[in-house]
């Protein structure tokens, strides 16, 4: 996705024209981002992720979201990740319930536009939440997945996945996500 710097803002100041927005902003130091459309490789990557994780949580004890749930960081960045996992019930940041404070698991899909700011921005981010168990940049345009695995408080843990016999294991839900349903309906090079 795309994204074009708007303006300066406080937090409450960005909630308050986010809710108004019909489209979706991100918030980084002040900073209100606009998120654009993605391609279709990308929806189908992330709906796939989506609907799998969907269909496995059979007890309802987390629960998933596609693109449209916000995600609070310390420190007052919100971001949209392409698939957000909570815990049933999630943290929410207010009555809204259109933010949530407690994510155990975060997919970006990467674009050309956004790669960058997955990689490093977004990453050091999503590592300051208490919560945040996995972080996963997943390509649309190849077999890769890099999953960041939380290791204690201080350190991650780094593992590429890019065969399509692999299984992401997401202990933090007890799941185990087959790269070949990621990749099932994108055409691969």
């Amino acid at each position: 996705m795309a994204t074009v710097e708007l303006q300066k803002m406080t937090p409450a100041e960005y909630l308050a024209f986010e809710r108004a927005s019909d489209l979706r902003h991100e918030f980084v130091n002040g900073e209100v981002r606009e998120v654009t459309g993605a391609r279709r490789p990308h929806n189908l990557v992330a709906g796939s992720i989506f609907a799998f994780l969907y269909s496995t949580n059979l007890e309802g004890t987390f629960e998933v979201y596609q693109n449209d749930m916000r995600v609070r960081i310390p420190g007052g960045s919100y971001y949209y990740p392409d698939v957000v996992v909570t815990p049933s019930p999630p943290e929410l940041e207010d009555d809204y319930g259109d933010t949530v404070t407690n994510p155990l698991a975060a997919f970006e899909v990467t674009s050309p536009s956004t790669e960058a700011i997955d990689r490093s921005e977004k990453l050091a981010n999503y590592q300051r939440m208490e919560s945040l168990t996995d972080y996963l940049i997943v390509s649309q345009d190849e077999v890769r997945v890099d999953h960041y695995r939380r290791i204690d408080d201080r350190r991650w843990e780094l593992t590429i996945y890019d065969s399509l016999d692999a299984m992401l294991s997401l202990s933090s839900i007890k799941c185990e996500l087959p790269l070949k349903k990621v990749y099932e309906r994108v055409d691969i090079k």
